[in-house]
């Protein structure tokens, strides 16, 4: 009995924990669904700096190739851009995290910034094509 109360227990416990750490959809264009979420730069260190990390799920049945750029305001003013170029995707895969290179360093900010008034995030020059095949681990 115990063992099927503990089994219950791990499982609603990573449902709560990983409900709070889904990823926000931006846009979906051409089959191509661009998202993100901020994690933290040090696993269980909540004050430590975040990270940006972006999924791109492709339902093309074609790979494609992906190009955009990430802006950060505060306060209305420019704080930082990022642009990723020629991200290959290939059909009917989602790509997402470190593995695939799409965790964006945001050089210190925490929490508390990124949920401020002033701090917006911007994705633009969102540019999709067709590509016969991807030749990274993609």
């Amino acid at each position: 009995m115990k063992k099927i109360i503990l089994s219950l227990s791990i499982i609603l416990f990573g449902f709560c924990a990983s409900a709070q750490y889904s990823y926000n959809k931006v846009i979906t264009t051409e089959n191509v669904e661009l998202s993100y979420k901020w994690r933290n730069t040090k696993l269980f260190d909540t004050s430590s700096p975040l990270d940006l990390a972006l999924k791109l799920k492709n339902s093309n049945d074609s790979a494609v190739m992906v190009n955009f750029s990430v802006q950060y305001y505060m306060d209305g003013i420019l704080d930082g851009t990022t642009q990723i170029d020629d991200f290959c995707i290939k059909k009917n895969r989602t790509a997402r995290g470190e593995y695939n290179g799409l965790i964006l360093k945001s050089e210190g900010k925490t929490e508390e910034v990124v949920t401020s008034e002033g701090f917006k995030l911007e994705f633009s020059d969102l540019n999709i094509r067709k590509v016969a095949s991807c030749e990274s681990k993609n």
